[in-house]
C-alpha cells in the first residue's frame, strides 16, 4: 500500500440503490485485503442515503469490514488528532456543513459529490456546489482541499489548485 493510511472515495461506489449481492459485494472485496488502510466512502447521486440505501441494507452491514466507514452524515468525521473530513452526503440538495467550520490549525478535506456551479449547464440548480463557498471556506484556512466526486474525469476546478474532482 506504499505506507497509504487513508482513502476517501467521493461517492458513487454503486451505480444503484440496490445492486444484487454480487454487485454489492465486489468493492467490498476489492478493500478486504487492505486491512491497513482506512477507506472513508462518501453516499453520491447513484447510491443515496435514503431508505432503500445500499448502505443501510442487511447485507451490507453483515459483509463491511471494519476497516470501511460510510460517511452518512453531514458534518465533520474525525480521522485522527489534527485531521478531519468534512463530508456532504447526497442526503439533502442544500448540504450546509461549511458554515460553522473554524480556521483552527485543524487540517479538514471537504468531500462533496455533485456538480460546480462553475461547471454546470445549469449553474441555478439548489444541487449545485457553489464554487464561491468552497473558496471562501478555503482562504479562511477552514478547509484545506475539496475532494469532488461525480465527474469521470480528473478536474481541476477553479484556479488555486486545492479543488479537484479525481475521475
Amino acid at each position: 500500500t506504499n505506507g497509504v493510511q487513508h482513502i476517501l472515495v467521493a461517492g458513487d461506489v454503486y451505480d444503484s440503490e440496490a445492486p444484487n449481492p454480487h454487485t454489492l459485494r465486489a468493492p467490498i472485496e476489492r478493500m478486504k485485503p487492505f486491512a491497513d488502510v482506512h477507506w472513508h466512502l462518501l453516499p453520491g447521486n447513484h447510491d443515496p442515503l435514503d431508505a432503500a440505501s445500499v448502505y443501510t441494507s442487511a447485507l451490507f452491514r453483515a459483509e463491511c469490514p471494519p476497516n470501511v466507514t460510510v460517511l452518512d452524515r453531514a458534518g465533520v468525521h474525525e480521522v485522527r488528532p489534527g485531521l478531519q473530513i468534512v463530508a456532504a452526503p447526497w442526503r439533502s440538495k442544500r448540504p450546509e456543513v461549511l458554515a460553522d467550520l473554524p480556521a483552527d490549525g485543524t487540517i479538514r478535506v471537504l468531500v462533496a459529490h455533485g456538480a460546480v456551479d462553475t461547471l454546470d449547464p445549469d449553474p441555478n440548480r439548489p444541487s449545485t456546489i457553489r464554487l464561491a463557498a468552497l473558496r471562501d471556506a478555503l482562504d479562511r484556512g477552514a478547509v484545506h482541499y475539496v475532494a469532488l466526486g461525480d465527474r469521470h474525469s480528473r478536474t481541476r476546478v477553479g484556479d488555486c489548485g486545492r479543488i479537484w474532482y479525481s475521475g
